[in-house]
């Protein structure tokens, strides 16, 4: 008999920054190897912690926390329109390939619309095949391509 799971996507509270700070600590450290040092990730996240329009939605599982996504209010100073860029989505890797990162992006859509805000942008590498897959199933589109040059 499979277990019901309690699944809850909140804005932050202050008991949950920990784990994001946690997780987004350590997805970072995944993605890009070990920074210079552990002050360069806390910069980071104070700096979106204080930015003046940013939400945090987290996601609990039978009230354990499994994920957060981070949007932040933006403009396009060309087209003097504003929308929102999720800037990070993770999931902790014990609640990977569950669909959970689904429940989260609907719940950015659904924020972006409860506001009026007609433009939802991320950026995602292009070697992030499930991501890639999410966000077209969502309904994403590229936008711009974001290049660069390593030396």
């Amino acid at each position: 008999m499979a277990t019901k799971k309690n699944i809850e996507i909140k804005e932050i509270s202050p008991e949950d920054r920990p784990f994001v700070s946690k997780l987004m600590t350590n997805s970072l450290i995944e993605e890009y190897g070990d920074p210079p040092t552990s002050e360069h990730i806390q910069n980071l996240l104070d700096y979106y912690y204080y930015k003046e329009i940013s939400i945090i939605y987290v996601l609990k599982v039978n009230n354990i926390f499994a994920g957060f996504i981070w949007l932040i209010e933006s403009s396009d100073v060309i087209l003097g329109t504003s929308f929102y860029c999720a800037i990070y989505l993770a999931i902790e890797k014990e609640f990977r390939g569950q669909k959970y990162s689904k429940l989260l992006m609907d719940r950015a859509i659904e924020h972006c619309k409860e506001n009026n805000v007609k433009q939802l942008r991320l950026t995602v590498r292009n070697n992030n095949i499930p991501a890639l897959n999410l966000y077209e199933q969502e309904g994403f589109h590229i936008y711009k391509h974001e290049m660069s040059l390593d030396f």
